[in-house]
């Protein structure tokens, strides 16, 4: 198995920390980074909107290839920037500029409520011993990984299992439960019951069965 340069990664994240670039790394499942990412795997980044332009002009200055990105011909609704991918060295940047989740119907993006992404930006955690700077509070973390199980990879695989469960005891109950409201809706406590239960193979089924909204 072939992987990333670990100095490539911490080049890339020391040009970003640098500039000021407001970010947070989305996920690290299975602590791939900085030592064990897959070479032509993505390193998943939510960039405020607001650096959108200095962050892409940043990495064309210093040699990141823009593509096509793999899920972009989906439609963006309710004007949710589309997604970037960059390259170099076998290093994909998957970039979204707002959380956002993929609609059951025909696969349309769409934004996760208001107060999530101002809560994102409000409450990130800043730390000191990695090569990112930025991370999302254990909450929103835990309220990320359960959308896009549902909603985009329409499965719960065991890297994501596993952190559900190691977050599961960190996490404010209370904070995840108030957030899953105005996303899952009346259908919340089920779906809680069922992340503690460990009933991972039944959540979506049952999420689209569900008619008492």
């Amino acid at each position: 198995m072939k992987y990333c340069s670990e100095k490539d990664i911490y080049n890339f994240f020391a040009i970003i920390n640098d500039a000021k670039i407001n970010y947070i790394l989305l996920r690290n499942i299975d602590n791939e980074l900085p030592e064990k990412l897959q070479l032509n795997k993505d390193i998943d980044l939510l960039v405020n909107e607001i650096d959108a332009d200095k962050f892409q002009n940043l990495l064309v200055k210093n040699g990141w290839k823009q593509k096509k990105h793999p899920l972009g011909h989906f439609p963006f609704l309710y004007g949710i920037k589309p997604f970037q991918f960059y390259f170099k060295n076998g290093i994909h940047l998957d970039i979204c500029y707002q959380l956002s989740c993929r609609s059951l119907n025909k696969g349309e993006w769409f934004p996760l409520d208001m107060v999530i992404q101002e809560d994102l930006w409000k409450n990130k955690i800043e730390i000191a011993d990695k090569p990112w700077k930025y991370r999302l509070t254990y909450e929103d973390e835990f309220v990320h990984l359960i959308t896009r199980c549902v909603f985009d990879k329409k499965t719960f695989n065991k890297g994501y299992t596993d952190r559900l469960e190691e977050l599961l005891v960190l996490i404010n109950k209370e904070t995840v439960y108030h957030k899953f409201e105005v996303i899952f809706f009346k259908f919340s406590k089920i779906i809680f019951e069922m992340i503690e239960k460990k009933e991972y193979e039944n959540i979506i089924t049952n999420y689209l069965q569900y008619k008492n909204y």
